[in-house]
């Protein structure tokens, strides 16, 4: 089965809480497996803040459906975060942008099953140079989309 790409969304948002909490929840909720597009040093920051005891396991796209049960799998995007919580930095843009640029990747190689979105800051976004409204249009623009649908 493949995983589905779940994006890193705002780093200083919620999206990151969110994710690992849901990790928690995964038999509860009966999910699928997901990667999560982050990297491993933000990730347990974040957990370590929140106090969740969350394993990680950093990997490949091609190893998180086996490493799910264990471990959140972890697979690193080309930019990091290090934004604090509500407090977005010069990393949250491209950290937000590389991650759905990965996750694009990964379902167009068919390597992902689908991509999901943390929320974006869009106005963080777009001071980071973000030229489109919100994700529709952007994951429009990657995708070669003729007109997004919302």
């Amino acid at each position: 089965m493949l995983p589905l790409a779940l994006t890193l969304g705002e780093p200083a948002g919620i999206g990151p809480d969110l994710t690992l909490k849901l990790w928690l929840e995964r038999k509860a909720r009966k999910l699928p497996p997901f990667a999560f597009l982050a990297d491993a040093a933000f990730v347990a920051a974040r957990a370590k803040a929140l106090k969740l005891d969350v394993p990680l396991a950093e990997c490949s796209i091609e190893e998180a459906a086996t490493k799910f049960d264990a471990a959140l799998p972890l697979v690193a995007p080309p930019a990091s975060a290090t934004a604090a919580p509500g407090k977005p930095d010069h990393s949250s843009a491209s950290a937000a942008r590389g991650s759905i640029d990965l996750a694009v990747q990964l379902a167009q190689q068919g390597k992902a099953s689908a991509v999901v979105t943390n929320p974006i800051a869009k106005h963080v976004m777009q001071a980071g140079g973000f030229a489109f409204p919100g994700h529709t249009e952007y994951l429009a623009h990657l995708s070669n989309a003729p007109r997004p649908v919302s």
